[in-house]
């Protein structure tokens, strides 16, 4: 077991704070990983736990680097399309109460819905089987739930229902069937069914003014992007290009505590649990897709990852849980999206068993 202080440098920055920036390592993977990190210059944050213990919990770099705020596990930074977890999990949550059918038709519960995309079900949309693109307009492009409706679903079929077609859209369409079952915003939605009972203070898509200094901002190319509420703050609720799919932020900390709430006995109901990670559909890559999930599956038909990352190109996090492993590790990166890939697949290289093993 060892603790470490101190954070990566980055060129030309002053050097990161001693403290309170604290690396905790606690195997010799955990460590060489620290020292590859510290080469690379990387900005961000890891939490690793095998066998039921927590191995690595690090920060590194800068969260804000004009106020030389470092990055910890504590940092509230964007997620991107992990956001989808929490968005089908509403839904299913809604499906154990009766209140939604996961066969139905998006049009029994949504007013509006084009005749192209009246039929199209709720499990198509979770599992990204309904003919839908993947966006219908930029991220900060102005939509409406009304236009996201009437609009977005006006064409559908860019390919046969049942294949496997990635669509940020589907999840908005999802997000806006969850307010209208819940009759309240979907982030509402999520903090009173799950956030507040599993202590998860700080996920959201936004934030009172007092947490500001406690948001990650982005850099690309040396040039900082704020964060992701600010900008979504602009829209006065016409921000439905990311509602469901993407825009939500979170810390390390609070991440970790929403896999052991999958994981383990908790506040999540084992229904819903159970068919978030169920594979429902097959990707051509062969691995296949519960509800907000990607699953790689075996050759005895048993989930051996679940896993779903999230980007928009500056910001990278990455979610991965091992069960026959027994590992679980999350990242975060404010410093781009192939440093962020890159990390992710040095962490699981480090930790998971050789094949045989």
């Amino acid at each position: 077991m060892a603790a470490l202080t101190g954070g990566a440098v980055h060129a030309g920055m002053p050097d990161a704070p001693a403290a309170p920036l604290v690396v905790y390592l606690a195997s010799a993977p955990a460590r060489a990983i620290d020292d590859t990190l510290r080469t690379r210059g990387f900005s961000g944050a890891i939490l690793v736990e095998k066998d039921g213990v927590v191995v690595m919990r690090a920060g590194y770099g800068w969260a804000n680097r004009d106020k030389h705020i470092p990055f910890t596990t504590r940092t509230i930074a964007q997620i991107g399309s992990l956001t989808k977890q929490f968005t089908a999990t509403a839904i299913a949550d809604l499906w154990r109460e009766g209140a939604i059918d996961l066969q139905a038709p998006i049009s029994r519960y949504l007013e509006g819905v084009p005749k192209r995309g009246a039929n199209l079900t709720i499990e198509q949309l979770l599992t990204h089987t309904a003919g839908l693109r993947e966006a219908c307009g930029d991220d900060f492009e102005r939509l409406t739930r009304e236009e996201l409706v009437t609009r977005c679903l006006a064409e559908v079929e860019i390919a046969p229902p049942g294949k496997f077609v990635y669509s940020n859209l589907g999840y908005s369409i999802l997000a806006a069937v969850v307010e209208k079952v819940a009759k309240q915003p979907l982030e509402t939605t999520l903090q009173q069914r799950f956030f507040r009972r599993l202590g998860m203070q700080h996920t959201a898509y936004t934030f009172d003014a007092v947490w500001h200094d406690s948001l990650a901002f982005g850099y690309e190319n040396g040039t900082a992007v704020a964060p992701i509420s600010d900008r979504l703050a602009t829209l006065d609720g016409a921000d439905w290009n990311l509602s469901g799919n993407g825009g939500m932020q979170a810390t390390t900390e609070d991440m970790y505590t929403w896999y052991r709430a999958l994981a383990s006995p908790s506040a999540l109901a084992d229904s819903v649990k159970q068919v978030l990670i169920t594979p429902h559909a097959q990707r051509e890559d062969g691995r296949r897709y519960g509800y907000g999930w990607f699953l790689t599956v075996n050759d005895a038909g048993q989930v051996e990852q679940v896993s779903h990352a999230g980007s928009d190109g500056v910001f990278f996090a990455a979610f991965v849980w091992r069960p026959a492993d027994r590992m679980f590790y999350y990242m975060v990166t404010n410093d781009g999206e192939k440093q962020g890939g890159e990390v992710a697949r040095i962490v699981l290289r480090s930790f998971r068993p050789p094949a045989g093993g």
